[in-house]
């Protein structure tokens, strides 16, 4: 079932898909149970040809930190496609879903973000009517103290997504904020805390997480003090950039023209002895001009950049998901990375 948060949360589609061979919550590798909870998506897996687990498959975080904690052991839980007859009851564990669904499906099982909520039976009290808040809700204060993110201070004014999900004595909660460094770096932060209901009633926090993505943003908190159009601040906002923070500019200038199809701005940040196989410069902007076009919508994220600074200028490496209407993979990507004239230049992508 997949879920949209509206006023409420509506129900967009029902698909068909089978689930382990044998009932009950999944404890070991190979007993055919499917895990139950709320879990999140942590690669995808894509193949050219169709088998018997389809063209595609997205790999759950099982177990989680409650089944680490309750002692359930095992790995290996996907959500994948097939090339047979659907039967229930029929895998080893996994959620396995009719190739047509599943591609139909793809564009929302988004890596780390997406919750995906697997239970036995869809009761009366769950999903609640709602999973997402906003500041105006009354229980917003209540589950940022219980996340731990009550002294946020300033910074809750820029909390983008806040959502509590309970499924029995557990619940997931996450928070996406924004963080600012002066000006000019934003910091995307993502906490996300599991939760178990005490004896007294109340939720205490069994583990949270964080992570933070660092993305430049040119004058994003102060649009009308900082006017970009003013050519002497910005020289000035340029000049006293160190170089990490200038190469952060260029990836984040390079990952938006991607997804916002200006192929113009994109090719500009290519060397011109680019390849790519037996791509070429002018046959890379000639594929990703025939893709722009015949995609609907383009989605570029990026998080963990490593930086090595080289003779010839610097290797960037980070884990890169990329989603379309008809498309989606996700992994590891570095760009190497020359300055020519002042400018930097991807020489070329390895993924």
């Amino acid at each position: 079932m997949l879920f949209e948060q509206q006023n409420d949360l509506k129900l967009l589609k029902e698909y068909s898909c089978a689930t382990g061979e044998n009932p009950g919550t999944k404890q070991v590798s190979g007993d055919a149970k499917t895990p139950i909870g709320v879990y999140f998506i942590t690669e995808v897996y894509e193949d050219q040809k169709i088998t018997v687990f389809g063209s595609r498959a997205f790999h759950l975080d099982y177990p989680n930190i409650f089944d680490t904690q309750a002692g359930r052991r095992g790995d290996g839980i996907f959500i994948h496609g097939t090339n047979k007859q659907l039967f229930a009851n029929s895998t080893n564990g996994c959620i396995t879903l009719n190739n047509e669904d599943l591609d139909e499906l793809a564009p929302y099982l988004t890596i780390e973000k997406i919750p995906v909520i697997v239970v036995e039976t869809l009761s009366e009290s769950f999903p609640s009517k709602h999973i997402g808040f906003s500041k105006d809700d009354n229980q917003f204060d209540a589950i940022l103290k219980e996340l731990g993110l009550s002294t946020l201070g300033d910074q809750a004014n820029n909390i983008k997504s806040l959502y509590l999900i309970k499924v029995g004595k557990q619940a997931v909660t996450s928070v996406s904020y924004d963080q600012f460094d002066g000006n000019f770096v934003k910091f995307q932060n993502q906490k996300r805390s599991y939760l178990v209901r005490a004896q007294t009633q109340d939720w205490r926090t069994l583990y949270a997480e964080q992570r933070e993505e660092t993305v430049l943003t040119f004058l994003a908190r102060h649009p009308i003090k900082y006017n970009i159009t003013s050519p002497s601040l910005y020289t000035k906002k340029q000049q006293n950039r160190d170089p990490k923070s200038e190469l952060l500019a260029f990836i984040e200038k390079w990952r938006n023209a991607w997804q916002t199809k200006d192929i113009s701005t994109y090719m500009d940040c290519y060397s011109p002895s680019f390849h790519n196989g037996k791509l070429n410069r002018t046959g890379w902007k000639a594929r990703k001009s025939y893709l722009s076009r015949k995609y609907s919508f383009i989605r570029v994220t990026i998080h963990d950049i490593d930086i090595k600074w080289t003779n010839s200028g610097a290797n960037v490496s980070f884990h890169q998901t990329y989603q379309s209407d008809k498309f989606q993979t996700s992994g590891k990507k570095t760009l190497q990375l020359v300055k020519h004239e002042n400018r930097w230049l991807i020489r070329k992508e390895l993924m």
